[in-house]
């Protein structure tokens, strides 16, 4: 190229390009580097009306890329990608084939994306496209299940929004990997349920109702008969059938008085959605209160309970298990196949009650109307994949795009619920007051007048009181000794047999004096340190009393050589 060349041929482009064209020499002749006219191919101008392009893309002018057919209506599809990089976190036209005409919002499907198979989500169909690129096909039409509901889309942008992420990466956290096998499995369990609770067929209800009429025309007459050779029922029978039922058993629920308006309105469609924090006192256990929240709404709605544990989760179900109310635990720890079979189930309202860790956070739960969460602060809540969502986040996004109560349980009050608190945004359900004993367990401290009252024991280091309070506690349960550290006491042990050293003569354990000499023991007298006998080794330890001693390292092993 000549030097120049390229920038004229650019101004000459521009010019073109902006639509003004410049009048050439006065000799006729043309520019030396003028741009050459673009030539618009013939299959662009025929675009709209080639006969081998459909009828349904002729009709509406659709541009689409060539090798496949259209649908009719609406035939684009928007679809939001899933795990794409952060500058394309945006919807994408496709088209819809014959092939994927089952498409609708909220469910999977497969396109081609930068020469990717890339999975999406279908936000909306239109029928007109709001770009005039050509537009590519949908690939594949993954299942026909509604995963993600409009409104739970609604809830993962406004989690991406608020975690500064990409509402890719949230739906990739909010769906579980899809597994064929567990689809296969749930639909023909699914079938089967529906086949079991279809009515019988006509003709066989009007042959069971004649069969009933004929049998209780013959048992008429006989019972008419036994009632007149029974005696009258004496009034003591009487008297016990009219004995009221023996009261229920009080509830824990029944202390704090505003669980029971918080739950009165949940799920409702008008008015205010209620929030609230409930710190429990020591002697209200919190599965207790989220088995009763739950029993008080009712077989028709839905109720969703996070924990930040597994054993959390497990220690619920068990009581749940027991009251005779059906749930499902979803949780990340459960295989792919179990999870999302497990999923399904809730998908399609086969169970109402779900627990789990934070992966069950955006559980599609049939009219739901509760959410509980447990011991909101604790660190395994938040989720450490991009874009780090906190769990209380998630649930508070999903109270206010799907109006579900919201409901936080806690041992302990933390800094973000007060927080909430003092802004209004929850309610403080306090308990009804009671005595300090009745609610709280008694603390005592071991100070200088308990260890002085107690005598020598009460210096050590389990004193006779905490022994005493541990074995009253082992005939009601398990009792909990913690300690600063693991092996924080010293002592002088067998090399051989791990056996611990002890003065014949003190009954204490021996220790070293200043990590040299021979093991004393502190006299249980004056307090002052007397020399153990050689009998206060461990004299059941074969190797000390018949092997001779193990040469110290330094004369077995060799020097390093420096070089």
């Amino acid at each position: 190229m000549r030097p120049g060349g390229g920038a004229q041929a650019l101004t000459s482009t521009a010019h073109g390009a902006a639509g003004e064209r410049e009048e050439g020499p006065a000799d006729g002749q043309a520019p030396l580097f003028a741009a050459p006219a673009a030539s618009v191919p013939a299959a662009a101008e025929n675009a709209t009306t080639s006969p081998d392009r459909p009828d349904a893309v002729r009709g509406s002018g659709l541009r689409t890329t060539a090798g496949f057919e259209v649908v009719s209506e609406p035939p684009v599809a928007s679809v939001r990608l899933v795990g794409v990089s952060p500058h394309l976190d945006r919807p994408f036209e496709y088209a819809v084939t014959p092939d994927t005409a089952a498409a609708g919002p909220g469910m999977r499907v497969r396109v081609r994306f930068s020469g990717k198979d890339t999975e999406g989500i279908v936000l909306e169909r239109r029928a007109e496209p709001t770009t005039d690129r050509a537009l590519a096909p949908l690939h594949r039409l993954v299942s026909d299940d509604v995963v993600v509901p409009p409104a739970m889309m609604r809830v993962c942008e406004d989690v991406a929004e608020r975690a500064a992420g990409t509402v890719g990466d949230v739906a990739r956290l909010a769906l579980p990997p899809r597994h064929a096998r567990a689809e296969k499995a749930d639909r023909a369990a699914a079938e089967k349920e529906a086949v079991a609770d279809a009515p019988a067929p006509a003709e066989d209800e009007v042959t069971a109702t004649s069969e009933e009429t004929a049998a209780t025309e013959e048992v008429a007459p006989a019972d008419e008969a036994a009632s007149a050779e029974e005696p009258a029922a004496s009034d003591g029978d009487a008297r016990a059938a009219a004995a009221p039922d023996p009261p229920a058993a009080p509830r824990h629920g029944d202390r704090y008085p505003g669980l029971a308006a918080l739950l009165s309105r949940a799920g409702s469609a008008e008015g205010p959605v209620p929030r609230a924090s409930l710190v429990l006192d020591p002697v209200d256990p919190w599965t207790a209160i989220a088995a009763e929240s739950i029993a008080a709404l009712g077989p028709e709605r839905g109720a969703l309970v996070i924990a930040p544990d597994q054993r959390d989760v497990a220690r619920l179900s068990r009581v749940l298990t027991e009251r005779g109310i059906a749930h499902e635990v979803l949780a990340g720890t459960e295989g792919p196949e179990k999870r999302y079979r497990t999923f399904r189930r809730i998908l399609r309202g086969a169970t109402r009650v779900v627990l789990g860790d934070r992966s069950a956070a955006f559980a599609p739960v049939q009219d739901l109307a509760l959410v509980i969460c447990w011991d909101e602060a604790d660190d395994l809540l938040e989720e450490p994949r991009a874009p780090y969502p906190h769990t209380r986040t998630v649930l508070q996004c999903r109270s206010a795009e799907e109006r579900r109560a919201l409901l936080f349980l806690a041992a302990s009050e933390s800094v973000t619920m007060r927080a909430l608190t003092d802004a209004g945004y929850l309610a403080r359900l306090d308990p009804v007051p009671a005595p300090v004993t009745a609610v709280r367990p008694r603390i005592v401290a071991m100070d200088q007048y308990l260890r002085d009252r107690e005598g020598p024991s009460g210096r050590s280091r389990l004193p006779q009181e905490a022994m005493r309070v541990s074995r009253k506690g082992l005939q009601a349960g398990p009792v909990l000794v913690q300690v600063p550290r693991t092996g924080y006491a010293p002592a002088i042990a067998c090399t051989f047999c791990a056996t611990r050293a002890r003065a014949p003569s003190a009954r204490r354990p021996c220790r070293s004096a200043a990590g040299t000499g021979p093991c004393t023991a502190p006299s249980a007298a004056d307090g002052r340190t007397a020399t153990a006998a050689p009998s206060a080794t461990a004299p059941t330890c074969a190797p000390w009393s018949s092997a001779p001693p193990a040469p110290p390292r330094s004369s077995t092993a060799p020097s390093p050589t420096r070089r």
